[in-house]
């Protein structure tokens, strides 16, 4: 069932090789895994048959940008690749993501 921790001895193994995966501190990997249950509990509700798909309408009306800007191509064509943290680096420069 969504969002149950588990029996606290896979818990562990599971946030040892997290740990040793992502090359991170094991206060990281558990914040990884708590945010993973959070989101896990989100698709659990939308998917229930009696909400609808408007709500997530709603929610993305409300926290829409203020400003955005459509960049268009000049040629047809596809992305093959991006690089995540320089867009994440970028966004949290424009303001975007939570400050600690």
């Amino acid at each position: 069932m969504c969002c149950t921790p588990g029996p606290p001895d896979v818990v562990n193994l599971v946030l040892d090789l997290a740990t040793k995966v992502a090359n991170a501190r094991r206060a990281q990997t558990s914040k990884m895994a708590a945010r993973w249950q959070r989101l896990e509990k989100f698709i659990s509700l939308v998917g229930k048959p009696r909400m609808s798909a408007s709500v997530l309408e709603e929610i993305a009306a409300i926290y829409k940008a203020p400003i955005t800007h459509e960049i268009r191509s000049d040629r047809a064509g596809k992305i093959t690749a991006m690089d995540a943290e320089k867009i994440g680096r970028a966004s949290f420069l424009l303001g975007g993501g939570r400050h600690k």
